[in-house]
């Protein structure tokens, strides 16, 4: 069985890590697997050596004087450099993930009559208008999608929903065994430095406690909102206290040498970073963004801690209780961790993906 992925790059998200997750794991258990990504970044994620990963090299979309026109021809040259590697390849189906590459899938797939499975990793609802569209009217055209949380499948019609399902996460199944020494220090956040993970929330919840607690904060990522937050974080007088760490590849050792773990998101699907940090025995601090990955992943009091979003007092009241009381810190990390085994096994999950993948092919090949 051939199966192809398509995806922007292979950095700066959990999409793209658990995209990563589950091609290795399919390139494991003996299917041929193609990953073709568009752009070329530093610190990528890694694919194993038997997944043929295809570089279409378009130019980086970063940066201030990426205008429609190059935005199109970006998309143009994608969607045609991939119909070529599809029609060379004739994978027996398409895996795609975000909006505007599962339009350029859906293009380059035309009259193949291969099954197209997408992934939902969002909450529709905050997406811009294009977004929004390709979302309420394209997606149902494909031959199954998997969700996230039930809030999230709500969005979408009938037609959609009889032909998807909710998984959770794929995590790489190492992160299980990260031993988390004694002797923790600092907060850690991670995401990308955009508006939808609101940073600017999670650094003034911490300029209220920075002078009563030894902890600096670390936030990983990159994205266009990085000389915003560096200023302010001057502004709040909090430089070598807030630190933007950009990207890493092996954030889980970060993580778990991490004394809490804050996501204060406004909108989410189920983020790989908060799971992660919830696997690793990391205590976790998250605001109730949109899309229902919050409550579905935390019982706050119990396993972490959940605060209305946008609410910077609240969040800093969580974030200096769990710095200051080892005793209740260790108890949600405790529980946190029986809870991901249970709900994360890697195994579990992948089995989940494989059988739908399966469905998928079968019903496209009547």
């Amino acid at each position: 069985m051939k199966i192809l992925f398509f995806s922007p790059n292979l950095t700066n998200g959990g999409t793209q890590r658990v995209m990563v997750n589950l091609a290795n794991m399919l390139a494991m258990k003996g299917y041929e697997i193609i990953f073709v990504i568009c752009f070329r970044n530093t610190g990528e994620y890694t694919l194993e050596e038997n997944v043929n990963a295809i570089y279409l090299d378009a130019p980086n979309w970063v940066g201030k004087n990426y205008v429609i026109i190059k935005r199109l021809s970006i998309f143009i040259m994608c969607t045609l450099g991939l119909r070529k590697i599809i029609m060379k390849n004739k994978p027996n189906i398409i895996i795609v993930f975000l909006p505007i590459f599962v339009l350029s899938a859906m293009l380059a797939s035309l009259f193949t009559r291969i099954p197209l499975l997408i992934s939902v990793r969002n909450d529709p609802t905050e997406s811009k208008i294009f977004k929004k569209i390709i979302n309420k009217f394209l997606f149902p055209l494909a031959d199954g999608c998997v969700f996230q949380t039930e809030e999230v499948q709500k969005f979408y019609s009938d037609r959609l929903l009889k032909k998807s399902i909710i998984i959770n996460n794929l995590v790489n199944d190492e992160m299980f065994n990260v031993l988390k020494p004694k002797e923790c220090l600092n907060i850690v956040g991670v995401g990308r430095l955009n508006q939808q993970k609101n940073w600017y929330i999670a650094i003034r919840a911490y300029s209220l406690i920075a002078d009563k607690v030894k902890d600096n904060f670390y936030i990983y990522g990159t994205g266009d909102k990085y000389d915003d937050l560096q200023r302010y974080i001057e502004s709040l007088n909090l430089v070598g206290r807030v630190i933007l760490a950009g990207f890493h590849s092996n954030i889980e050792n970060i993580i778990t040498r991490a004394k809490l773990f804050v996501s204060s998101s406004d909108y989410e699907g189920s983020p790989n970073s908060l799971i992660e940090a919830l696997i690793l025995g990391t205590p976790c601090v998250s605001t109730r963004f949109s899309g229902g990955g919050a409550e579905r992943l935390i019982k706050s009091g119990v396993n972490g801690i959940l605060v209305s979003k946008g609410d910077y007092i609240a969040l800093s009241e969580a974030m200096f209780n769990i710095l200051t009381n080892e005793c209740y810190a260790k108890n949600l990390a405790k529980n946190a961790k029986k809870r991901m085994v249970e709900d994360f096994n890697p195994m579990t999950v992948f089995e989940q993906w494989e059988n739908f993948i399966k469905v998928i092919i079968k019903k496209g090949s009547k």
